[in-house]
């Protein structure tokens, strides 16, 4: 018993080295994944391109509304960087006619898409009430191939 309590407390003695760790073999580099097969080549670069809604008067209006969403921005996010994805929601919804149709920013594939039958809710907090709410998972994801004027 008394080598035992000995060989514990040599554990976490400071003079004690610390142990090396070998592994039995190195670890080999992953395979290369396939290449994922698109249909670029049938994607011709646009140079003309719109934006979501309708009212096509004044760009810049119509860019400063989307602006006013509340859940993210078009077309640059709010870290500077790109953000293809448009949001329109309450913030929108006084300025932009969102409830007819929103267009595509150009033509191209559709990628993926969400179109749920029922809206599912969470709780939020309410003047420190817990409020069910629903919110929206839906999307459509669209590729395009936009060539930037020279």
């Amino acid at each position: 018993m008394a080598n035992l309590f000995s060989q514990l407390f040599n554990l976490f003695s400071p003079d004690r080295p610390a142990p090396i760790y070998v592994p039995d073999a190195l670890p080999l580099p992953a395979p290369k994944a396939p290449s994922v097969q698109t249909n670029d080549h049938t994607l011709q670069p646009l140079k003309n391109w719109s934006h979501p809604f309708k009212d096509k008067n004044n760009p810049l209006l119509q860019l400063t509304q989307l602006s006013k969403a509340a859940a993210g921005y078009y077309p640059v996010g709010r870290n500077g960087l790109w953000h293809g994805g448009v949001h329109f929601d309450s913030g929108t919804a006084g300025t932009l006619e969102q409830q007819s149709s929103v267009h595509c920013l150009a033509d191209g594939e559709v990628v993926a898409y969400r179109i749920d039958e029922h809206s599912p809710t969470t709780t939020y907090f309410v003047d420190e009430l817990c409020v069910p709410k629903p919110f929206s998972r839906n999307f459509v994801l669209v590729r395009h191939r936009l060539e930037a004027p020279k």
